[in-house]
């Protein structure tokens, strides 16, 4: 089973076609937040999924859970606790990609009030993939938390999966974030990282040659960078594979088509009995190349709504034949 780690919040998503009466503009609220998107969009794959974060007792954190649950994704960390819940006030720029504003102060998803050990008795000893990724990496007290969890499931067999998905608001030290993601690097058998995240990672060079060199380092076994409307290129070992983004009939939003790829990614390797190291390490360019497609599809069906609102493994299979 799959244990997806991390921040979940409220999008209040700017609606840009809708005004108020006097002129003001109007935000829509959606269930959000990077892994909390990635547990959801796999519990609608079908997969056997749990989300490790706390959620909140005010309403908010009440919709979180039984959004989350709805889905089909489980609840590991049952009791709730009294911080209020984090708020994300999403805007769009005049070409339509998302602008986002956080609110994460004392929030209920922060763990710098939980211990490592805590965190990891809640992880069930089916769990094959540990995911972590997003702001749960951003805040110094947080991330030194979170990577003794990472390092004590690596230890134990627990593939590591991580998704960086960097945000320069949050981030005071931007070397010395830098510094932890490679820490996390070296313990990690699945990274997707988009080309965005790393020319803020590395500015001083292209996502192209900051690709190569992370790939030179760290043998990670299944290395994916995401390029927005270009599409992803995905590699394993030397097998390389560019996939399109697949395009839906009608468009909704971009806000959690990355969570949905990283959802698409996981579901099709656990489908396709790659969920390990060895199998990770030999793809072949026509595997990669369905791995690739299939998170495509998961990601572009999401775009045809507002908000994240991943497909089910049915209209996966309605689109793709498989």
């Amino acid at each position: 089973m799959f244990t997806i780690a991390g921040e979940s919040l409220i999008d209040f998503i700017q609606q840009p076609a809708v005004r108020t009466e006097t002129g003001y503009p109007v935000y829509e609220a959606f269930p959000g937040g990077g892994p909390y998107n990635i547990a959801r969009a796999m519990g609608r794959l079908g997969e056997d999924v749990g989300f490790l974060c706390p959620f909140s007792h005010d309403s908010l954190g009440a919709l979180l859970l039984a959004t989350i649950k709805a889905d089909g994704t489980r609840d590991l960390i049952e009791e709730g606790v009294s911080a209020p819940t984090s708020m994300a006030v999403v805007s769009f720029t005049d070409a339509g990609q998302p602008a986002y504003q956080f609110y994460r102060e004392g929030t209920a998803d922060r763990v710098d009030q939980m211990t490592a050990q805590q965190l990891i008795s809640y992880v069930p000893d089916a769990c094959s993939v540990f995911h972590l990724g997003s702001l749960a990496t951003a805040i110094k007290v947080d991330a030194g938390i979170w990577a003794q969890v990472v390092e004590q499931l690596a230890a134990r067999g627990v593939l590591i999966s991580l998704d960086p998905n960097v945000r320069p608001s949050f981030i005071a030290d931007m070397d010395a974030y830098r510094v932890w993601m490679e820490a996390l690097y070296a313990q990690t058998s699945i990274l997707k990282i988009s080309d965005e995240d790393l020319e803020l990672l590395y500015p001083d060079r292209s996502w192209e040659a900051s690709a190569d060199d992370i790939r030179a380092r760290f043998s990670i076994p299944l290395f994916i960078v995401t390029r927005g409307g270009e599409g992803a290129r995905l590699w394993s070992g030397e097998a390389c594979a560019d996939v399109p983004v697949f395009t839906p009939e009608q468009f909704g939003d971009t806000v959690g088509a990355g969570d949905s790829f990283m959802a698409g990614t996981l579901a099709r390797l656990r489908e396709q009995g790659l969920i390990s190291a060895s199998a990770l390490s030999g793809m072949s360019t026509d595997a990669l190349a369905d791995v690739g497609g299939f998170a495509a599809t998961v990601a572009g069906l999401n775009v045809a709504h507002k908000g994240c609102n991943p497909p089910t493994r049915d209209q996966v299979r309605s689109v793709r034949g498989d």
